[in-house]
This record gives C-alpha cells, structure tokens and sequence, in this order.
C-alpha cells in the first residue's frame, strides 16, 4: 500500500517495472478491499495492510474498524437503502425472495434488489423463517417466543407459543415443523401435537437448523460442532467440529442441491462456510456485508448484511445435485421402510423445492403395481406429476 506520511513514500514510477513482474500465485483468493476514509481513526495511515486470514484486514498487529471489508468481487449487491434493519430470509414456492426488515417482511427482485412491501408490523425480531409445502412462511418470532405461519395473502397466525425465544424452523417436505425454541428442538406435527423431541443444557439450543433432502437429516451447530437429528428414529449424533473461525455455531444454516451446508459464521468479520455433512470444509465464501440472512437456488447464494453496511447480495455458488444414485435408492429418508413419503422425498430432490399443498402422502407406493416399492416408483410417480414419462430413466445412471 502506497504511504501516506514519512520519509519512505514508495516512487511508483520507479516501481512499476517490479511490480509488473510479479506473478500471482496460482491458488490466490480474488478479493476486494473496501474502506470508508471518513469512518477511520483519524492520524492512523494504515501503511501496512496485511490480508492474514483473507477477511481479516490488520495493521501493525491490531484489527481495523469495520467499515474496512474483504470480500469476493464475484459478489452483486442488490440493495443498501431503507432497510429499518435486513435480517433473514427464505425463498418462496415460485422462487420470490423474502426478507425481513424491522417489524416487516418485504420481496425482494433477485436481479434489481427493487423491494415490494408484503406484511407490516408483524414482530420486532424475526430470525430463522422457510416457507413449508403448503406456501406458507413460517418464521420464528425470537421476540414474542412464538412461530407463526404467514399466508400467500399476509395473514399472520401463531402455530406455537411458548416462553422461551424461538430462533429457527425447518420444515419436512410432509409439512412437519421443527422449531429451536429455547435450549429444545421442538416438532409440530401435521395432526397439530407439539412434542418436544430434543433438549440441551446449552441455554440456546442452535441458531439455525435445516432439512437436508438428500440424507432426510435435521442438521445444526451447536459448541463448536455440526450436528444432525433424524426426524424418524430421533437418533442425535456427533458429526465433526467447525473450523475454529466459525465462533462456535453458524447462523441461518442452508442446505444446498448435493447436500452441503452453507452457514455465516458468527463474527464481525465472518464468512460463508461451505461444509459437507461430516463438517469438512469445503471452500469460503468471502461476502461484502456480515449478517445472519442466507437463502440459495438456482447456482446462486443470497445473503443479507448489516456490518459494515445494511444490504441484500448475491454471489453465484457451484451447487450441483448429488448423482442419481446418492438420493434415488428407494429409501431416502433412512427409516429403515420403503414407502411413499419416501418416493415424495425424491420427487422434493429432483424439482429442488418443498413439495405444494395437496400432494398427498396416501399416493400409492407401489405404483407399477409388481409388489415392490423401490425408486421406479418414485420415478413414475414423478411421471404424473410433470406429465412426462421419465419412468424408464436408469435408476442409479445419468441417462
């Protein structure tokens, strides 16, 4: 970096030659530093900018403000202006991406950032939200300890109230919620009945969890580590330990099309973690804004920030489906039965979406009526469903 005060002042003319004979290494991380003069210490010229842990920027052994952020160039910001306060977000059943801001929820254009109010007034701190396959959104209201479910028409009801925060839901694509609530995991069954499935000593229980469609898992952090809860057996098991940047749990944690997690890490000057389902890490993602906020489809990642600056961004992601024979084996939720919420849980993976209101879980499992259920009936049932007959595709083969 070119000094600012003293004797030492870098002669960029004399320079320049050296400098264009400098090769890059061939693994570097593109990044973008970003500062606002106005908003550092005054009488600090910052000579020496060292990028140690690539989000990270130092000078002389102590950590700059802020407002100085290191983040990937790929990244687009949609929008910085009039946000009360942009918090998390979930996609929609047609791809609409929904955020919430202060006391509202607004949709937000993915391409334009353009913003189309929704549902006003409805709670001073909303954290973890998804929509569930009837194309409602259900959100956790941290602030009045409840869940509530929001029609397609901006009606607001509460589906569980209790005295502790709820931070995070996820939904199963048969439409049972599972809430943190507290220091418990909670689940709320389509016959109404509330159950407490899971409980901790930890006074918070996680801040994010997610469905996997792959493996059929509940997965959250919690301690510094990756864990996953089975919706069925009701098995909780140890997966690996987060990188030690991560300061101890990941937030809004999403699961991407071949079954690897994306969670913001909990620190000012965080990233994207991308891990597989054993905690390994994947890669980092470097976004121009820290939050809590993250929602992904179609090969791209959204994010909501509020350090250094309140924004909506997006960043493209490789986020290709697992093969055919990962998910299409007949038994993807891991009960141990083969049946027809699990030809539904292959039909949720193929389309990449919550299944809509109406398909029911009585369809019959064995549909090519040879008195077996495996994945060709989850294959023709898909049939039905896009009214193309994909029936004769390979089971376990690319075709």
């Amino acid at each position: 970096a070119e000094r600012t005060a003293g004797p030492a002042r870098l002669d960029r003319a004399a320079a320049g030659p050296a400098l264009a004979a400098m090769a890059a290494p061939s693994n570097g991380v593109p990044i973008v530093i970003t500062a606002n003069p106005a908003g550092l210490p005054q009488g600090h010229h910052f000579d020496s900018l060292v990028v140690r842990s690539v989000a990270d920027v130092w000078n002389e052994e102590y950590r700059m403000y802020p407002n100085v952020r290191v983040y990937d160039p790929r990244a687009q910001v949609l929008d910085t202006a009039g946000y009360a306060f942009p918090g998390t977000m979930a996609l929609g059943p047609e791809g609409q991406l929904v955020i919430s801001a202060g006391r509202d929820l607004v949709v937000v254009d993915r391409q334009t950032g353009a913003r189309t109010p929704w549902v006003t007034g409805l709670s001073s701190r909303i954290d973890g939200m998804e929509f569930g396959p009837d194309g409602s959104l259900y959100a956790a209201d941290r602030a009045q300890n409840r869940v509530v479910r929001v029609t397609q028409g901006g009606d607001a009801v509460a589906v569980i109230e209790g005295s502790v925060p709820a931070y995070d839901v996820a939904l199963l694509p048969d439409g049972t919620l599972f809430a943190a609530m507290g220091s418990s995991l909670v689940r709320l069954g389509r016959n109404g009945v509330l159950t407490t499935v899971l409980t901790t000593t930890r006074s918070i229980f996680t801040y994010g969890i997610v469905y996997n469609p792959v493996d059929g898992w509940l997965y959250y952090t919690a301690s510094g580590t990756l864990r996953r809860f089975h919706p069925s057996t009701g098995a909780d098991e140890l997966r690996g330990s987060l990188p030690s940047t991560s300061g101890s749990v990941l937030l809004n944690l999403v699961a991407g099309r071949g079954g690897q997690l994306y969670g913001a890490e909990n620190h000012t000057f965080g990233s994207v973690l991308v891990l597989d389902t054993s905690a390994t890490l994947i890669s980092r993602l470097w976004q121009p804004s820290v939050g809590w906020g993250l929602a992904l489809d179609e090969g791209k990642l959204f994010g909501s920030g509020f350090l250094p600056n309140y924004m909506v961004w997006s960043l493209p992601v490789s986020d290709g489906p697992a093969g055919p024979s990962a998910v299409l084996r007949g038994d993807p939720s891991g009960d141990g039965a083969v049946t027809a919420q699990d030809a539904l849980g292959v039909l949720s993976f193929v389309v990449g979406k919550p299944l809509p209101a109406g398909w029911s879980l009585d369809l019959p499992a064995d549909a090519d009526c040879n008195g077996e259920v495996n994945s060709v009936d989850a294959l023709i049932i898909l049939s039905r469903v896009v009214g193309k007959d994909v029936s004769q595709f390979c089971v376990g083969t690319v075709r």
